[in-house]
């Protein structure tokens, strides 16, 4: 959330520069739609979710859907930005600092009730 919110920030602040641009605001780190699963079971520590064969999956939920959590969506950083670079190196290092701030905002309202 931080990072995307700075590029927006980033973006007005250059909207000249920018203007009439298609932007990438990424970290450097890609990952796969299986990593991020098992990467927020592991920050949270949920149970892991199950799987199921490839080819039922795509019976029950369709070709397309399957297709688009498990094809490789690369996305470069643009270069046009070079001077921006997000706060978190990868989206779990991100997703647990939001996680870490949930949890601090809950101790403070059970004390307060």
């Amino acid at each position: 959330v931080d990072d995307a919110a700075d590029a927006v920030v980033y973006s007005f602040e250059n909207f000249q520069r920018l203007k009439n641009k298609t932007i990438n605001f990424t970290d450097f780190s890609p990952i796969r739609f299986k990593d991020l699963i098992n990467g927020m079971v592991k920050l949270t520590g949920s149970k892991k979710p199950f799987s199921i064969p490839l080819f039922l999956a795509r019976l029950l939920m369709g070709k397309d859907i399957i297709g688009f959590i498990t094809n490789s969506y690369r996305v470069q950083h643009d270069d046009i930005i070079s001077d921006w670079e997000p706060k978190y190196r990868n989206c779990l290092d991100g997703l647990q600092s939001i996680l870490q701030n949930s949890r601090q905002v809950d101790q403070r309202k059970n004390l307060l009730f």
